[in-house]
């Protein structure tokens, strides 16, 4: 004999009654996850563009003004920056005469950390540079 599911089990089973926030309690964490890895590869292309905009700018600088300080190369470099990046950066100046050419190396190194705990990335080491001719 086959046993029959009384109604009320039936009607429990079929109904759709808070589908929605189950689907989306699955689909919410994945969701989130990809917002805030696009936001942190956002960033850190943004952090990284602007870093190498400065040692360019710093270089480019170094080269129109041949006199100009290694400090006055460090100002203009951190010119344009957002103050976090300022703090974390380090800038370096290297100067070099090669066959007779006096060349300066403006130098960034800058640890990214995410925002996002999130995910344990870690830290990302950058190290960008500008060489220039200093031709008078």
């Amino acid at each position: 004999m086959v046993r029959r599911w009384p109604a009320e089990l039936r009607s429990v089973l079929r109904g759709t009654c808070g589908a929605t926030a189950v689907e989306f309690a699955m689909i919410a964490p994945v969701m989130f996850g990809l917002l805030i890895g696009l936001f942190e590869t956002s960033r850190f292309f943004y952090v990284r563009s602007s870093l190498q905009k400065a040692v360019d700018d710093a270089g480019r600088y170094a080269m129109r003004t041949t006199t100009a300080s290694d400090s006055a190369i460090t100002e203009v470099a951190k010119r344009d920056l957002i103050e976090p990046v300022i703090a974390a950066a380090e800038f370096k100046i290297a100067r070099a005469t090669v066959s007779g050419t006096d060349f300066v190396t403006v130098s960034v190194d800058y640890t990214f950390t995410p925002l996002a705990a999130i995910v344990p990335l870690g830290t990302i080491p950058v190290s960008l540079q500008a060489r220039v001719p200093l031709v008078n």
